[in-house]
């Protein structure tokens, strides 16, 4: 015993207590600044975020769940990886996993078994609270709910239904016929199978079975690390002094490993080492601890994986035949060809289109005869096709399909511009859509209305490396609405319209909240709130400098989270609107000219044909302002504004009635 655990002892109760509350608290603060430097690394990228439900801890064996979430995150995503286990207190917790991946704890019963059990409904409103609140400090916008595993539906309901996140269910095994699941997981996962956005599945016949359910289904088989495995790796210290040759397997050692098959084989083949890799929970191996020729060497580290498979001079894969390994696409399959390896297969649905490239054992009589027609082989003929497919079903393309499937799912939308600015406003503002649009599946269309060499040369340099842009150029000013109405047709077929003025800047996860505000009844036009307006679109700021516009933007519409106020008119620096709108009440009305009223007509035009038109006070954009027209002369700018007011009075019939800034309207 230490001296410090000694004068403890001797301590007063009291002053034991004081120590322990103490202790508890420094703990608490200490975890409180973990996660504090953890949130501060993991600010909104360009891309949407990913929230995985998963179906195993990220400790765990690392294969499918953790590849794809990696995977996303070495693209730009932030991924938030929960835990199946839940923790004390009152709010999530956050730490750091590889590659980027955040793991995530949500407080609840720390007894819960998910795999057991649905969860409670009376859990249900504090899970709520804890993503919300995860929502909110980490400005949650455009996220993914990757689920993968049906007893997270309730949850996963819950949150599209409130934030309207989008839902994939990647369905990666037959959950039924896990002997530790609940009788409810199959009822769970029809339903999640229903409700969800895309369903993906590794196998055929898991494709099939979720057909009939599922509005969007893809194949996404399972995949390979190449680089990872294809590396030769030293013999782990485990296999050395073993007598060749030595068939090998890695993995879970489950009630699928047919240990009567194995030990069978090794004991009419003593001289033969099966070197068996993985936890055995839930395997009786009895039959295979007495034979002297058998290794069962436990859980391995990921990394330490190719060590054994460049050691193996033949690779197995001994299931049984059961409905839920029937619906299972082997990872180790094109992990065991990464290595180039012979491999000796039970004979599984999923691997039928690979005859040629491993040795089906259709029959527990056949596992001998075939590992020695793969210990007999050519390898000068018999690797590179192996190599090839492996080479062609990698994680990183697994990722890229996922990635593609999901931009799928969301209705493209064209974002127009009309260049007229300074090149530098123009610059700022495509950099911003770039970085802070996390929406995606747009396309920005940009009409050079400038005449500008300047702005010409940035258009032509950021196109090259931008295959989203799309440049239109005029030969002259054609004027804001024309020239908008241009751009608009030349985005062709898409759902959305956005215009955007050069002169601003866009925030995170604008794009997609705008559009999610669409969805409201009878919202046809809906526009942010903004520095620089003319009526009530305007609100106070307490920044000087661009550099304070984002931390100001995350304060100011977190605490307004799905707010809208009608609005007579929206200034189209920015506005968003469907393309059946423009289809159902015309473009921009091109009377108008240069421009000026066009906004005005088009609001009213949208009213006047039974729409919202809506300020989101969850968007914030910043908008430089005047910056066309503020560089016109006084009398020129007034010319225009009275020749333009006598246009839209004569189409209306009607005064003008001039904008009503927010605290004149008795707004905040």
């Amino acid at each position: 015993m230490s001296l410090s655990n000694r004068i403890y002892r001797l301590l007063p109760e009291p002053v034991k207590n004081v120590l322990r509350r103490v202790r508890r608290t420094a703990r608490r603060w200490r975890r409180l600044w973990s996660e504090r430097r953890v949130r501060r690394s993991l600010p909104p990228g360009s891309e949407h975020d990913w929230l995985v439900f998963p179906v195993i801890d990220w400790a765990f064996r690392f294969q499918r769940p953790q590849q794809l979430t990696s995977g996303l995150a070495r693209e730009g995503h932030r991924v938030f990886y929960l835990s199946t286990t839940f923790g004390d207190g009152d709010r999530p917790t956050v730490a750091r996993a590889r590659d980027g991946v955040a793991l995530v704890q949500l407080p609840g019963p720390a007894d819960f078994d998910l795999y057991r059990a649905p969860l409670p409904e009376a859990v249900l409103p504090e899970l709520v609270r804890a993503i919300d609140h995860l929502r909110l400090e980490l400005g949650l916008k455009e996220v993914v709910c990757l689920v993968q595993f049906p007893g997270w539906r309730r949850l996963v309901e819950e949150a599209r239904r409130r934030w309207r996140w989008t839902v994939v269910y990647d369905c990666m095994d037959d959950h039924v016929g896990f002997a530790i699941n609940a009788a409810s997981v199959g009822r769970d996962e029809e339903a999640l199978v229903a409700a969800s956005d895309l369903v993906t599945v590794t196998s055929r016949s898991l494709l099939e079975r979720w057909r009939p359910v599922a509005r969007r289904i893809r194949l996404l088989p399972n995949a390979t690390d190449f680089a990872h495995f294809h590396r030769p790796a030293p013999p782990p210290p485990a296999l050395r002094g073993l007598t060749r040759p030595l068939i090998g397997y890695y993995g879970a050692i489950a009630e699928w490993f047919n240990v009567e098959m194995v030990a069978a084989a090794a004991a009419e083949r003593p001289r033969w080492q099966f070197v068996l890799v993985g936890a055995t929970t839930g395997a009786n191996v009895e039959p295979l601890l007495a034979l002297p020729n058998v290794h069962l060497l436990g859980e391995q580290p990921y990394a330490a994986l190719p060590g054994y498979l460049h050691a193996f001079d033949v690779a197995l894969i001994p299931f049984r035949r059961t409905p839920l390994t029937e619906a299972t696409n082997p990872v180790k399959f094109y992990e065991y060809l990464s290595a180039g390896k012979p491999v000796v297969a039970v004979a599984l649905p999923e691997l039928e289109p690979y005859t040629h490239l491993h040795y089906p054992v259709r029959s527990p009589e056949e596992l001998i005869p075939q590992i020695e027609a793969a210990l007999a082989e050519g390898p000068e003929t018999a690797v590179p096709p192996r190599l090839e497919l492996a080479r062609g079903n990698t994680w990183r393309q697994r990722v890229a399909e996922l990635r593609d499937a999901v931009r799928e799912l969301h209705p493209r939308v064209a974002i127009v511009i009309v260049a007229f600015a300074e090149p530098e406003r123009l610059r700022m503002c495509l950099e911003s859509l770039w970085s802070r649009t996390q929406y995606p599946n747009f396309e920005v269309v940009v009409v050079d209305n400038s005449g500008s060499p300047q702005i010409y040369q940035l258009l032509r340099e950021t196109a090259e490396r931008e295959p989203r842009l799309r440049v239109v150029l005029s030969e002259r000013n054609e004027g804001f609405p024309r020239a908008t109405n241009r751009g608009i047709r030349e985005a062709g077929d898409c759902e959305y319209v956005a215009l955007l003025n050069d002169d601003t800047v866009v925030t995170h996860g604008w794009l997609g909240t705008l559009i999610r505000h669409l969805e409201e009844p009878d919202v046809e036009l809906v526009g942010p709130v903004t520095n620089w307006a003319g009526n009530e679109a305007r609100i106070e700021v307490d920044y000087e400098r661009i550099e304070g516009m984002a931390p100001f933007a995350r304060e100011y519409t977190r605490r307004r989270a799905g707010q809208v106020s009608e609005i007579p008119m929206l200034a189209m620096y920015c506005v968003v609107m469907r393309r059946r709108l423009l289809e159902r009440i015309g473009f921009l009305d091109e009377r108008f000219g240069i421009g000026m009223f066009e906004d005005d007509d088009f609001s009213r035009r949208v009213r006047a044909a039974g729409g919202r038109v809506v300020c989101a006070e969850d968007v914030f954009i910043h908008h430089w302002g005047r910056s066309s027209f503020g560089a016109l002369p006084e009398e020129e700018y007034r010319r225009l504004f009275d020749e333009n007011l006598r246009k839209f009075e004569a189409k209306w019939g009607e005064p003008w009635r001039p904008h009503v800034a927010r605290s004149a309207a008795g707004e905040e």
